[in-house]
């Protein structure tokens, strides 16, 4: 009698054990709170941004479902200062920005929002305080 209860607390333990460690095996679930999976965002933004040496920059971003995008900016303020740029993008990490990088090389950042984005700064974090606004391109 004794030595049935023995091997039945002895599968007991060993039950509770594996049960433990199956569970660190598990996948972790997928956020689907992110901007890429919860956001409309392809389409194409518009807006003036701040310029050192003009008036302002009229960009305009277009974002395709196929990860491609066609970007214009004018420089208001300067004669022919148009610069269009085309290119494929990436969704970083954490699904909230856009990375791409232009024709000439430069590396630019968005963090992506319900029927806007906004300019990262060159960490690819977003501008915070009175200026954030100041970097928002709103969805045509």
């Amino acid at each position: 009698m004794m030595k049935r209860f023995g091997m039945i607390v002895g599968v007991l333990v060993a039950a509770l054990v594996s049960a433990c460690t199956y569970k660190t095996d598990l996948i972790s679930p997928v956020d689907h709170h992110t901007s890429q999976i919860a956001v409309d965002w392809a389409g194409s933004y518009v807006g003036h941004l701040p310029c050192a040496d003009c008036e302002a920059i009229h960009w305009q971003l277009s974002l395709y479902d196929d990860y491609s995008f066609n970007l214009v900016r004018e420089y208001i303020g300067r004669s022919e200062s148009v610069i269009k740029d085309k290119g494929q993008f990436f969704w970083a990490e954490d699904g909230q920005r856009i990375l791409l990088t232009t024709q000439a090389g430069e590396k630019l950042g968005f963090f992506v929002g319900e029927n806007r984005i906004w300019l990262l700064d060159q960490e690819n974090r977003l501008i915070e305080g009175k200026l954030t606004d100041l970097y928002k391109l709103i969805k045509k």
